[in-house]
């Protein structure tokens, strides 16, 4: 599942697709939930790819949800997706969905920027890459559905970040 801005720049939300096409001819029944916040514009170019892509039965997409109607659609998510590419805001801002991604106690696949490196260790808490690049994300993708218990053992972990690293009762 992923859950953000629908701005290409910001979070990668088309590439995510492009990653999810080279999924599919792998896993055909793939399924990607998108719970997206953006205008018009960026809306349409999200339709847009997934028509391009055929990804109409791999994708559900759901826009401009309340925080009240986001957890009912994430009950079916079976890992978490992110990738922001490089960029300023990437180098130097924290991308806070992370935190809420490991919070689920499920696998995570994202790409590392700022500093995310000093809290995720591919293949302990999180699947990861430095650099975006399709084949090497669709590939960890792969991974994480091919291997269901080690994923599982990595969500596990992901959760114990959260609480070790990001939990409120110790933070504040």
């Amino acid at each position: 599942g992923y859950i953000g801005s629908l701005n290409e720049k910001k979070d990668g939300v088309l590439s995510l697709l492009e990653c999810l096409n080279e999924v599919k001819k792998i896993y055909p029944k793939v399924c990607l939930i998108i719970i997206g916040f953006g205008n018009k514009i960026e809306k349409n170019s999200l339709d847009k790819k997934i028509k391009l892509f055929k990804l109409s039965n791999n994708t559900k997409v759901y826009y401009n949800l309340e925080n009240s109607e986001i957890i009912d659609k994430l009950l079916n998510v079976s890992c978490f997706v992110s990738c922001r590419k490089k960029s300023l805001q990437s180098d130097y801002g924290f991308p806070t969905k992370i935190v809420e991604y490991l919070s689920f106690e499920l696998p995570l696949l994202t790409t590392i920027t700022g500093s995310l490196n000093k809290f995720l260790v591919d293949g302990i808490n999180c699947f990861c890459i430095k650099n975006f690049d399709v084949q090497s994300y669709s590939q960890k993708w792969i991974h994480i559905i091919k291997d269901p218990k080690n994923a599982k053992k990595v969500g596990k972990n992901a959760r114990e970040t959260s609480l070790k690293y990001f939990n409120p009762k110790v933070e504040t």
